[in-house]
C-alpha cells in the first residue's frame, strides 16, 4: 500500500473516531416507558381482572361475550353488562324465575334504559345529575360499618319508586347502587359498571365494592358469570379507527390522480370527421347479414328477378319459351354450360359456394344480353 493510501485511511479513521466521540458526548441514552395497552386476553376482555379477583376470592368467574344461552345454577351470580340490551319476554321470564330460585342478578345500565324490561319490572328509572363533568368520588357503606370509596361517572343515576329496597348507595347527585330482594335471590342495579373494568378495579376500593355487590349481603356465590355483549362495529368504523392514515393517503392519491387526469393544455382537438362508406361496403354488409341470418335465398331470388326483367326488355319473346329452351338460348348467348345456367336459375342455395356461383352466373348472363 502506498504512502498516500495510508495517510487517507488514517484520516478517515480519525474522522470516524471524532464523530463517534462527539455523538456519545452530545447525546445521552434515556429509557422511556411507552404505553402499549393491554395484551392477550385482557385486550378483548374488559373484565378479566374482576374475573380473576372473584375466582381468587372463592367464586370461580367466567366472562361471556353475549347474554348466556342458558341460565347459571341458582347458587351463582350473573352480571349483565350490555351497551344495547334487548331482552325478549321469554328471556326475561327465565331470568326472573332464576332469581326467585336463589340467583343473584346484577344489572348495569345500558344506553337505552327506557326499553330495558328488567329495569321496567322493578320500577327503576334513570335520573340525570344536575351537573356533568369529571367522575364523582364518594363513599358508600358496605356492611358492618365498612366504608368504601368509589369513582363513577356523573352521566346518570338511579331513581326508584318502590319502597322495598334492601340497599341504596349513592351520593347527593343520586343513587348509584340499588338492591331488591326477589324470592330467594336478589337483583342489584348499578348506575355504571366501569369501576370493575381492568383499568379501574385497582383504584380506590373498587375491588372490595365489587365483591360486596356479588355477595349481596350473604355468603360468596358458588360462581359468577359476567355477560358482556358489545355491538360489532361496522366496517366503516373499524377502518376509521384503525386505518385512517391509510384511508387519508389513499384519498390524497386519488385526488391527485383525478387532478392530473383532468388537466389539459389549450383547447380540445376536435374529433376527425368519419369518412363515408362506399355503396359497395353497404351492399356487402347487407349481404353478409342476410346470409348469417339464414336468408341467403332472398339474395339469389332478387338477382333472378332482375335478370328476368332484363330479358323482358331485351328479348321479350324469350319469356314465353319453355324453361329448357330458355336455358339453351341463355347458354348460347353467355357461352356457359347449360347445366350451370339451370342451377343458377332454379337450383337451391345451401352453402356459401352455391350463393357465390349463382350470383356470378346470373351477372354473366345479364351482361351478355
Amino acid at each position: 500500500m502506498s504512502r498516500g493510501s495510508l495517510l487517507l485511511t488514517a484520516a478517515v479513521l480519525l474522522l470516524a473516531a471524532l464523530a463517534a466521540f462527539w455523538f456519545f458526548t452530545a447525546f445521552e441514552r434515556v429509557e422511556q416507558d411507552v404505553e402499549v395497552g393491554y395484551q392477550g386476553v385482557a385486550r378483548t376482555n374488559p373484565f378479566l381482572a374482576a374475573e380473576r379477583l372473584f375466582t381468587r376470592l372463592g367464586a370461580p368467574a367466567r366472562t361471556l361475550a353475549a347474554e348466556p344461552p342458558a341460565m347459571p345454577p341458582a347458587d351463582h351470580a350473573l352480571l349483565l353488562v350490555s351497551p344495547a340490551r334487548s331482552l325478549s319476554e321469554e328471556q326475561f321470564a327465565k331470568i326472573f324465575d332464576w332469581v326467585r330460585r336463589g340467583g343473584r342478578l346484577l344489572v348495569a345500565l345500558d344506553e337505552a334504559p327506557s326499553i330495558d324490561p328488567v329495569l321496567r319490572h322493578w320500577s327503576v328509572e334513570v335520573s340525570d345529575p344536575p351537573e356533568a363533568g369529571d367522575p364523582e368520588v364518594f363513599e358508600v357503606t358496605l356492611r358492618e360499618g365498612m366504608k368504601a370509596t368509589v369513582e363513577i361517572p356523573r352521566a346518570r343515576r338511579l331513581k326508584v319508586t318502590r319502597q322495598d329496597t334492601q340497599v341504596q348507595m349513592g351520593s347527593p347527585a343520586g343513587l348509584a347502587f340499588v338492591r331488591y330482594a326477589e324470592g330467594a335471590g336478589s337483583v342489584t342495579f348499578l348506575a355504571d359498571a366501569n369501576f370493575l373494568s381492568n383499568d379501574k378495579i385497582g383504584q380506590h376500593d373498587h375491588a372490595a365494592l365489587g365483591w360486596a355487590l356479588v355477595r349481596a349481603g350473604g355468603d360468596p356465590p358458588a360462581g359468577i358469570w359476567i355477560a358482556v355483549r358489545d355491538e360489532m362495529p361496522t366496517l366503516a368504523q373499524l377502518l376509521a379507527r384503525n386505518a385512517w392514515m391509510a384511508l387519508a393517503s389513499g384519498g390524497l392519491l386519488i385526488a391527485a390522480w383525478l387532478w392530473s387526469a383532468g388537466a389539459r393544455f389549450g383547447p380540445l382537438v376536435p374529433d376527425p370527421p368519419r369518412g363515408r362508406r362506399s355503396l359497395l361496403e353497404h351492399v356487402e354488409a347487407s349481404g353478409d347479414f342476410l346470409w348469417r341470418t339464414g336468408r341467403g335465398t332472398e339474395l339469389v331470388e332478387g338477382a333472378r328477378q332482375a335478370l328476368l326483367e332484363r330479358i323482358d326488355v331485351r328479348e321479350p319473346a324469350w319469356r314465353s319459351l319453355p324453361s329448357a329452351d330458355l336455358v339453351q338460348r341463355l347458354a348460347a348467348g353467355a357461352r356457359l354450360p347449360a347445366a350451370r345456367i339451370d342451377r343458377a336459375l332454379h337450383g337451391a342455395v345451401t352453402a356459401p359456394a352455391d350463393l357465390v356461383q349463382a350470383l356470378q352466373t346470373l351477372e354473366t348472363i345479364r351482361r351478355s344480353l
